[in-house]
């Protein structure tokens, strides 16, 4: 089987194991050997990294090895990229530092050149992101790095050291079926099959209530354009068709009710997390970093940004959350092309499947408010929830796609109009 382009997000699941089980065959005149170009290793010399505090990441890569490099005397890597990835609201945020320094190029102009002999990158961390080193074997050319070519791929989260955290549990019902609808940070092995859990700390995470906007989640409520006033925010699908890209809308208003209780109310709270996963392989000694898998072809390790949310009704008086739905999945990144997107949200209640039901699980930890400086804090847990939504690939399979899901949290409570405290729109 051959597939020149690996785009994991594209590729229906019927062929993600022909496509890591490729038969190789020798290089360079030795018959039955073959040398990928992988990355070894990728870390930073602090893990959890304080605002303002100096960042080393170090990289290497098995052409490193001069015995690799003699087996393949006409292979060398020739140039190399980094890519800082940040989280905003409406997609994702790239500065590349590439082979070729862009002097007054946009979007990253006055970026220094990646020498390819280097193996370390220092800079001043200000906010979580993600980080990808990539390497070729071909010449980058154009003056803004457009031609460069990756031949190998690793990326590595980096985190806020804090005592806040929202962290999720996800298990998938149907396997490498249901892993890519929606891919919530599965890894992979190094045949390229996924594991069908995966657990996400988030590296953006809020508790916000209603300050008296009418029902609109106020940050969001400033890109009219981007964010419907009559959908809940984050999004929500409203199509099983994933060549319609399931109609995943992105919304600015709180849910209209609570399902279980509709008599209770507009609901006027919200837990929402968010994060940037990516696929790959593990690296040895860093379970924060991962590698793409050797396919044959150009390598395409992807991230995408996937939230959490949980709407709730908050009962001011006497300090109670009643949860009204749990949401979870990917919205349409406007840094992307949308042809190139197929974002999905799973929910407990909203978008029930063809024959799956969720639910709302337990709580294994009460919702609850607890005093922090001159404001307040939300801490919570709930356990064995389920979300589902109705999926008809383009290949027109046809399940319903049902992830469990458990999560806990320790978040800032805010009202909403003070959510660019610690959420970025993304839009200026």
């Amino acid at each position: 089987m051959s597939i020149d382009r690996r785009d994991f997000l594209k590729l229906p699941p019927k062929l993600l194991v022909g496509v890591s089980t490729l038969s190789l065959g020798g290089c360079d005149g030795n018959v039955g050997h073959f040398d990928a170009l992988v990355v070894n290793h990728f870390d930073a010399d602090i893990a959890l990294p304080e605002l303002d505090q100096q960042v080393t990441l170090s990289w290497s890569y098995s052409f490193d090895d001069p015995a690799v490099q003699q087996r393949n005397p006409n292979n060398r890597i020739t140039s190399q990229q980094l890519i800082i990835k940040r989280l905003h609201l409406v997609g994702i945020a790239e500065q590349k530092i590439g082979p070729n320094a862009t002097t007054n190029t946009p979007p990253t102009p006055n970026t220094p050149a990646l020498d390819v002999a280097t193996r370390t990158f220092s800079f001043k961390f200000n906010g979580p992101i993600v980080v990808q080193i990539q390497a070729s074997f071909d010449q980058t050319n154009a003056p803004d790095n457009s031609d460069f070519r990756a031949v190998c791929s690793a990326m590595l989260t980096l985190r806020l050291h804090q005592e806040l955290f929202c962290q999720a549990n996800f298990s998938t019902h149907l396997g490498q079926q249901n892993v890519l609808y929606p891919y919530l940070g599965y890894a992979q092995d190094a045949q390229g099959r996924f594991e069908t859990t995966s657990t996400i700390d988030f590296t953006q995470f809020v508790v916000f209530r209603d300050a008296g906007t009418l029902g609109q989640m106020d940050l969001a409520a400033q890109a009219p354009q981007l964010f419907d006033a009559g959908r809940p925010f984050r999004a929500l699908s409203f199509s099983a068709q994933e060549n319609e890209g399931f109609k995943t809308i992105s919304g600015s208003a709180y849910p209209p009710q609570v399902f279980t209780q509709p008599q209770a109310g507009l609901t006027n709270a919200m837990l929402f997390a968010g994060a940037i996963v990516f696929n790959g392989q593990p690296l040895k000694g860093n379970t924060d970093a991962r590698s793409s898998v050797f396919t044959g072809g150009p390598v395409d390790q992807q991230s995408i940004p996937i939230f959490l949310a949980m709407p709730m009704l908050f009962g001011e008086i006497g300090g109670s959350f009643t949860i009204a739905d749990i949401h979870a999945g990917s919205a349409l990144d406007i840094a992307r092309t949308p042809s190139g997107q197929r974002p999905l949200v799973l929910t407990s209640l909203s978008t029930p499947g063809q024959l799956e039901v969720g639910n709302l699980g337990s709580i294994s930890e009460n919702l609850t408010l607890v005093p922090s400086g001159s404001g307040h804090l939300h801490k919570g847990g709930i356990k064995g929830a389920r979300i589902v939504h109705g999926v008809t690939t383009l290949n027109n399979d046809i399940f319903d796609s049902t992830v469990d899901v458990s999560f806990s949290w320790q978040c800032q409570f805010l009202p909403d109009n003070q959510l660019n405290q610690v959420l970025d729109l993304g839009t200026g």
